[in-house]
């Protein structure tokens, strides 16, 4: 079974399902709603893990969040992962609330940076990250490759030069592959790096393209 290293910005899917009961005595244009019930998913580089999981694959997550529920949904996937959890910030989550019909009515996002400093933590080595990036050069076959930036500060330019130093010396090719998922509002340039693979929605390569005309 192949190895997949998935590398990147671990997020916290919540939804939240609502039962409206009215509009607001104080504003007519405001829905009241009740609670019904609350669940949670993993999300980010962590929902990648999660699907290659159920489809079979091998999957290695390297990322950082400090958030029990995330650990506890990591731990019930049985996704292997190395991860630094940062005494800093908060593990994003972003919380949909929709009505028990299926209604999405708003999304609510919580976040700051759940590891304190990318750059300094990639300045100096990166840790148990660094070792294992040595280690996945070791393994045969080599490893997939794929970096999940949701632009939440993880994958900065340090971070994605740190990890793909070494695919520079493999020439680009399925023996190594290497998937980019860019970040939604970021420059690309950091990705220069070989990559096999780089997707991208519509939207983002619009973005990207109107940015450098």
């Amino acid at each position: 079974m192949r190895r997949i290293a998935i590398f990147g910005d671990i997020i916290l899917d919540q939804t939240t399902t609502v039962r409206t009961v009215g509009v607001s005595k104080e504003n007519d244009a405001v829905v009241v709603a009740h609670e019904k019930d609350r669940s949670y998913n993993l999300g980010g580089a962590a929902n990648v893990a999660a699907n290659c999981k159920s489809l079979g694959g091998d999957p290695v997550l390297l990322g950082c969040y400090n958030n029990h529920t995330v650990q506890r949904l990591i731990e019930a996937a049985k996704i292997t992962h190395v991860t630094d959890r940062g005494a800093e910030g908060h593990t994003p989550v972003k919380n949909r609330i929709v009505t028990a019909d299926g209604h999405y009515l708003l999304r609510v996002d919580k976040e700051d940076c759940p590891h304190g400093h990318p750059a300094e933590f990639w300045r100096n080595g990166g840790g148990t990250y660094g070792m294992w990036i040595k280690e996945a050069f070791k393994l045969n076959p080599l490893p997939v490759f794929c970096l999940v930036d949701y632009d939440k500060g993880f994958l900065s330019g340090g971070a994605v030069n740190h990890s793909m130093w070494n695919v520079r010396s493999i020439h680009e090719s399925f023996k190594f592959p290497v998937i980019v998922d860019p970040g939604r509002n970021g420059s690309w340039a950091k990705y220069s790096s070989p990559r096999t693979i780089f997707r991208a929605n519509l939207h983002q390569a619009m973005q990207h393209y109107v940015r450098n005309i």
